[in-house]
């Protein structure tokens, strides 16, 4: 599969200048293995993602459509990431992992797929493009929906990462200490445009909950045990496929 954007600017200075700016106005052609076309017409945005591994000469990208598609055989979405993969001679252990965790049950793992990129007519290398941790009904994506109108909801996501991330706007910080360096607990969704006090409230409640359960001495208790507060089987299988991938990250950077 192969993909080629255009950039407004002709190429990706403002992008690589800063991170978070989002580039308006590119256009992108999608073409699946069997040479038809996915996907031909504007982007809604595209720009820097990643903290360690955008400072690779092979960067990696957020790209946001203008409309819900299907991409190259994975389920319809509009925002999608590349992965550059760029210390990753093989290019497949990303893939692999992805892999290896849908087929041990973990129905949230991204899908993804190998392509080909283009940008500007420049051959970029060989990308993993991947479906992105945000709310929806399709795919990995998560099933997650606040209604501020009733102060009614189905659940939140949870982020571990560094302070100065760059999305912090978007996020609600709940709680702050230190493994190694200063890392922040976040609510990535919702996000602060849709948080309701109730969801905040019971965000805390839980967590306080589960950690005053897991630390003490009743935490195999039927009734007040940790098993009861968490899905167990799924915390065993995140450990793991982590291991087993001896993921640096697992647990203290880009945890959701």
């Amino acid at each position: 599969p192969t993909m080629f954007i255009n950039t407004p600017e002709g190429g990706l200075d403002r992008i690589h200048a800063d991170k978070s700016h989002k580039e308006k106005g590119c256009t992108m052609l999608a073409i699946n293995s069997n040479g038809k076309v996915d996907y031909d017409a504007e982007l809604a945005s595209m720009k820097g993602r990643g903290n360690s591994t955008w400072g690779y000469p092979k960067k990696p990208y957020n790209i946001k459509l203008g409309s819900k598609a299907k991409l190259f055989g994975m389920e319809k979405a509009k925002s999608w990431c590349l992965l550059a993969n760029y210390e990753d001679l093989s290019l497949l252990r990303n893939q692999i992992i992805f892999s290896v965790g849908a087929e041990i049950g973990l129905r949230e793992t991204p899908d993804c797929r190998s392509i080909d990129l283009y940008v500007n007519g420049e051959y970029k290398g060989v990308y993993l493009l991947c479906e992105t941790i945000t709310a929806g009904t399709e795919g990995a994506r998560l099933n997650l929906t606040v209604d501020k109108k009733d102060n009614t909801f189905n659940g939140y996501c949870i982020r571990l990462d560094r302070v100065d991330d760059d999305d912090t706007q978007n996020i609600t910080p709940f709680t702050k200490y230190t493994i190694r360096t200063k890392l922040q607990q976040s609510i990535v969704y919702p996000g602060r445009a849709n948080m309701i006090d109730e969801l905040q409230t019971a965000i805390k409640d839980d967590f306080s909950a589960f950690e005053k359960s897991l630390y003490s001495y009743d935490f195999d208790n039927k009734k007040y045990g940790y098993d009861e507060l968490i899905d167990v089987q799924s915390f065993v299988d995140y450990f793991i496929i982590n291991e087993f991938s001896c993921n640096y990250d697992a647990g203290w950077l880009s945890t959701y």
